[in-house]
Parts: structure tokens; sequence; C-alpha cells
């Protein structure tokens, strides 16, 4: 008795820490600040230093409810253990996300890994940023570890794993194509403002880089993509393609690939802007990742990652796991299952180009 007194009590203060986040959220301005709708540019400006300019998280409808189920989850979904030492609002914003989860099929999944905040929290910490074009080595790793971070992305490799290659390779494919149609002009349209910016604000002597582009990684509001939600799920969908061998989505994997290099060539060689300019639109905006396209070409003729100096494998939770590895200070909890996924180790321009040839 005492014992379920104790889970009443804990459900009613999970509530109240909602209703005051409620409070908190809609009493600041949450109005999206990016270009996160295609054809709406966003303001010209730079940001300073080397760190991209990041904004406010805007609100999405699941964070103006208060769910009571999402209350018991809280406290559910955690052993006695993780409950003592968990913040309430830790516990309650991955309740969250795990209820939302739940509460999407396959397709669902697909279509929101365009949302970005997952990709952020818990996400992974970014590293300082040096401006060297061509990249370095290990240029790309933050995105890496970020969708993997994410729980949607945990969920939709386990759903899709259990799917026949062929109905999980044109679910996949699908999406891709769709998502790199949104992307490209919302890419363009953020570039053109870069250059508009480096117009009004032109480095001066030895004038630190005033690097743009700004990113949002927030959600809007009406869950439509923002610029960074959608490049970080073309990368998302690649590594699924590939871990899984979805032969069915070759064409998309293909046609990512290419726009991933043309990408390369024109950031590196281009004279347009700055170099800084050029080296933090295509490092923060842009999709040429090597782990990931290597991951996702290589799983397109074989699934056989056994080179262990080439591949990584991660051991993952599933999605509703109580803590992931990316929940910092707390175990993974693999209670439920694991997942793993393979990818390619850091490479250099060189390493990846001679993949490339070789597989020609």
């Amino acid at each position: 008795m005492k014992y379920r007194t104790h889970l009443v009590l804990e459900i009613v203060v999970l509530l109240c820490i909602g209703i005051s986040c409620i409070f908190i959220f809609t009493a600041c301005d949450s109005r999206p600040l990016d270009s996160g709708k295609a054809g709406v540019p966003d303001p010209d400006s730079t940001s300073g230093g080397n760190q991209p300019a990041t904004q406010t998280p805007a609100t999405t409808p699941v964070d103006q409810v208060v769910d009571p189920e999402i209350a018991n989850l809280a406290v559910d979904l955690f052993d006695e253990e993780t409950r003592k030492v968990m913040p309430a609002g830790m516990r309650m914003r991955i309740a969250r996300d795990v209820y939302t989860l739940r509460n999407e099929d396959t397709a669902a999944s697909l279509k929101m890994l365009s949302e970005v905040e997952m990709y952020y929290w818990p996400g992974f910490p970014e590293g300082a940023h040096v401006v060297i074009i061509p990249f370095r080595k290990n240029e790309g790793q933050w995105e890496v570890e970020a969708i993997l971070s994410n729980r949607r992305v945990l969920k939709v490799l386990a759903e899709c794993s259990t799917m026949s290659k062929e109905q999980a390779g044109t679910m996949v494919g699908d999406e891709l194509r769709a998502a790199l149609a949104e992307y490209t002009p919302m890419f363009e349209t953020k570039w053109k403002s870069v250059l508009r910016a480096r117009q009004k604000h032109p480095v001066v002597g030895t004038e630190p880089y005033g690097v743009g582009p700004s990113l949002q990684i927030g959600n809007n509001p009406d869950h439509s993509p923002t610029l960074s939600g959608l490049r970080l799920k073309i990368l998302a969908l690649m590594l699924v393609a590939g871990n899984l061998g979805l032969s069915e989505a070759n064409e998309e994997v293909a046609l990512a690939t290419k726009m991933a290099m043309e990408q390369r060539e024109r950031f590196y060689t281009s004279q347009e802007g700055i170099e800084g300019d050029r080296y933090a639109m295509l490092e923060r905006a842009g999709i040429y990742n090597r782990q990931i396209l290597l991951t996702a070409n290589y799983g397109m003729w074989s699934n056989k990652f056994d080179n262990k100096e080439l591949w990584e494998n991660r051991r993952l939770t599933t999605f509703d796991a109580q803590t992931t590895p990316y929940d910092r200070h707390f175990p993974p909890d693999f209670s439920k299952g694991t997942i793993n996924v393979w990818v390619h180790k850091p490479c250099d321009d060189q390493q990846f180009d001679q993949f490339m040839q070789d597989r020609k």
C-alpha cells in the first residue's frame, strides 16, 4: 500500500513538472527562426566564431500537453534504482519520446525522421570546429553519433529489419527520394542567404571568420521539416539502407551519393564566398559524410562488415529502453534487446575515393 501511494505521489509530481514546462514554454517566443520551410528565406546574418549559431528549439504539440499516460510511463518505464537517481524532468522527456514513438507506425517514423530535436537530445557533444578544406579525417563523426542517439532511428532499424528486404527497401527508398527533393531547394536558399550576409559583413584584416550558416535545431510547431532535420534524415536513411542491405533503395542511395560528391566538389573548389563559409555550409548543411556514404554504398552489394580495420560495430538498445548508450551518466539498458549497427571508421578523401573507384 505504501509503495502504491509513493507511485501515485510521483505521478502527481511529474504532472506538476509538465505543467511548469508548459508555462515556461508558452512564456517564451517559440517561433522558428531559421528557413525551416522551403521558399521561406531566413534573415541574412552570420554567426561569430567557428561554432554553429544555434537557435532556441520551437515547442511542439507534445510539449503543450501534459498527458497522464506520459506521466505514468515516466514511472513505469524505469526500474526503481533508475527512478531514484535520474532527474524527474529527464524521465519525463524520455517517456514523452517513447510514448510518441509507440504511437507511430513504421511509415510515420520514416517520415518523421526529419524531426530534428531527437538528434540533439540527448545528442552528442560537439567538439571544436577547425576550418580546413579538404575535410579532416574525423569530420562527420558528430553526425554519426547524433543519428545513433536518435530513438526514432533505433525504431526504424528494428522494424525495417523484420520486413522483407523488398518492402523495407521500397519504403526507405521512397522516403529518401522525397527527402532529397525537399532538401535541395532549402540548401540552395540557405547558401544564398550566407552569401548575401557575407556581402554585408565582409572579413576585414585579421578579423576572425564569422562563419555561417545558422541552423534551427528545434522542431517546427506544425512538424514541417527544417534544413538540418532533412539533412540528418537523409544521412539516417542512408545508414539504415546500408546496414540492412536494402538493394531496392540502390537508386536513391546512388542519387544521394552523387549529390554529396557534387557538394564536395563545389564547396572545396568554388570561389563563392570565403573558405570559412564554404566549409561551414558543407560541414553543417551538406550530406558529404564519408563514413555514412561508405556504409550505405558498401551495404548495397555486401553485408559482410567483417574487416575490423575498416568497420566499427555499435551495440545499441531498443528505442523504448529506459536508457540508451547516449543517455549520459546512466548505463544503457539492454533488457529489451540489442541492435547492432555497422559504421565505416573515419577516413580521408583519398581513402573514400579509392573505395568508390573500386566499387565501379
